[in-house]
């Protein structure tokens, strides 16, 4: 893989066999050579140990990151119909309108927020089933 050099008159990047840059044609001058560093492979093998370790120190503060099952949204409200308790459920899929944190009004019979009632203002707690509305 080809190497640039960064120009220092104009930042441009310039090819690592030029003598000028191509873009305002200053003279290059190719850095020195730099040492090969002495740790090698158990070097490397010690890198990638420890961002292994600091993966599973997270997994073991926060949890294993959880993915919802997948599904089809057919009304793209970002959410769908699943029978994952762990995920939120659009309990009206043919409805953009209604899904776990849509403002739910009162009175209007219909529960947008799938909380499983009429009302409670906006952004519901979610998880509610595959039901419907309410009335």
């Amino acid at each position: 893989m080809e190497q640039f050099l960064d120009c220092g008159s104009c930042q441009g990047f310039v090819p690592h066999d030029a003598d000028t840059c191509p873009h305002c044609g200053n003279s290059v001058v190719a850095p020195a050579p730099q040492k090969q560093s002495r740790k090698g492979l158990l070097g490397a093998m010690a890198t990638v140990a420890t961002g292994g370790l600091m993966s599973i120190t997270l997994m073991a503060c926060y949890g294993i990151a959880y993915t919802c099952d997948g599904g089809v949204d057919k009304d793209g409200d970002g959410f769908y119909l699943t029978n994952d308790a762990n995920c939120e459920s659009d309990c009206n899929d043919n409805d953009p309108n209604i899904h776990p944190f849509a403002d739910d009004p009162l009175g209007d019979g219909i529960d947008q927020n799938c909380d499983g009632q009429d009302g409670g203002g906006g952004g519901g707690s979610g998880g509610g089933g595959a039901g419907g509305t309410t009335g």
